[in-house]
């Protein structure tokens, strides 16, 4: 059948929806870059994969070194992660010796073009904290433990992220080949967007700790001196201080006058940790306790709701 067999209207009716169907198809077309693999971006905990994640575009791909529940402090890299780490484009990891085995393997395993950037010198930190617990530094002089270095947890404090994420997101822009303005533009919108969420986020905070401003609490180990400060609360004692070293007896008396002398009002254990030294506070102080999770699953922002949220009931139970 020829277009003159066709009614006109028809014919017009086919052409026009050819012409859309090209045009939208044109328009979702994606720029394919030189390197077909795309860009990989290697982050070295889950928290950092939960803040770069939200802001890479689709043509870039992220691998984190320490699985989900491992520590890395004492993480060892395997023959599969000097691969990784050889090949990718940009490496994200914390700093002030949080991951000394990747810090190792960077500075003996050099790769030509590979940028590594470590949040803890974007944020400009030294090896000097001010953010140390509240009779922490006491107690742990009795056992010959230094608390000198400053807090690395820097994830945990939402003011702070947003401050790393515009310098996390010119770098990745920075890897975008020149004429991929697509992936470009992905960046800066999803940064945009991950940007309100932790603004939306820290403005929540704000909003629902503001009833307990000025609580005491006691955490597994030290990991949220920044976020307490930030939002008004006090850690008065942790369980476990940030070294592999074993927990001392000292650790533990000095967490009990903290229960008994500081009117604590939300004690804290952790993902994997022996509940039961909490347990057995929390009883003894007929509180109720609860769990934060300074690393969760990948997601960032799942992860700090979920904090949040447990501080909020554990100090709402205690009558804060």
């Amino acid at each position: 059948m020829t277009s003159s067999s066709l009614p006109q209207s028809l014919f017009t009716l086919l052409i026009a929806g050819l012409v859309l169907l090209m045009g939208a198809l044109t328009a979702c077309e994606k720029p394919q870059s030189d390197n077909q693999a795309g860009v990989l971006v290697v982050a070295s905990i889950a928290p950092v994969a939960g803040i770069v994640q939200p802001l890479l575009p689709d043509s870039f791909s992220l691998s984190t070194l320490v699985p989900v529940g491992a520590s890395a402090h004492g993480f060892e890299l395997t023959p599969g992660d000097l691969k990784t780490l050889a090949e990718c484009q940009l490496v994200i990891a914390v700093g002030l010796g949080l991951e000394p085995r990747l810090d190792q393997t960077l500075r003996t395993h050099r790769a030509q073009g590979r940028r590594e950037i470590h949040l803890a010198e974007l944020l400009n930190l030294t090896e000097m904290s001010t953010h140390e617990v509240e009779g922490e530094h006491e107690a742990h002089a009795e056992h010959d433990h230094s608390h000198s270095s400053v807090d690395p947890h820097v994830w945990l404090d939402p003011e702070l992220v947003r401050q790393v994420v515009p310098v996390l997101a010119d770098a990745l822009v920075e890897l975008v080949p020149e004429d991929d303005q697509y992936s470009r533009q992905q960046i800066r919108d999803r940064t945009r967007d991950f940007l309100n969420e932790v603004k939306a986020f820290e403005a929540e905070c704000v909003q629902r700790l503001a009833p307990f401003k000025g609580a005491a609490i006691i955490t597994q180990h030290a990991a949220y001196s920044r976020f307490a400060e930030r939002f008004g609360l006090r850690v008065v004692s942790v369980l476990h201080d940030n070294s592999n070293s074993e927990q001392t007896p000292g650790q533990l008396a000095q967490a009990a006058r903290a229960m008994r002398d500081q009117n604590v009002q939300g004690i804290f254990t952790e993902p994997g940790a022996d509940p039961s030294q909490v347990q057995s506070l929390a009883k003894a102080a007929k509180i109720k306790f609860g769990t934060l999770d300074p690393l969760g699953q990948g997601d960032w922002l799942a992860m700090m709701h979920a904090n949040l949220d447990q501080l909020v009931r554990v100090l709402k139970a205690n009558g804060s």
